[in-house]
């Protein structure tokens, strides 16, 4: 069984971060996005290239979660082409965010609860 690389694992942190804080501010994915997405399994950047992209989506994260911070975390979300019910503060908009930001490895059963 081979095991994603370091680089997909950099690559979709920092652009699922981005993904799922347009979920949470009820955007629909941009086109940028949807790219992006497609493009996770593959590239070739440098490490530093890597590292610097999860630099900059976590520092432009960091002004989207303090403004979120202040909205009403109840609010519905629906999330994916599916639209999958949940609201900002719930497991499937703000949870996964902060989950990848501590480093937390699996399901702590806290959903959004973290956040509250």
């Amino acid at each position: 069984m081979e095991l994603p690389s370091i680089a997909f694992h950099l690559r979709h942190l920092a652009r699922s971060t981005d993904r799922l804080l347009s979920y949470a501010e009820g955007s629909p994915l941009s086109a940028e996005q949807l790219t992006a997405l497609k493009a996770e399994q593959s590239g070739d950047e440098p490490l530093a290239a890597l590292l610097a992209e999860v630099e900059v989506s976590f520092s432009k994260a960091a002004d989207r979660v303090r403004v979120l911070a202040t909205a009403n975390l109840d609010t519905f979300r629906g999330v994916g082409r599916k639209q999958l019910p949940t609201s900002i503060g719930g497991r499937w908009c703000m949870w996964p965010i902060t989950r990848n930001a501590c480093g937390a490895g699996g399901n702590d059963g806290q959903g959004g609860k973290a956040l509250r």
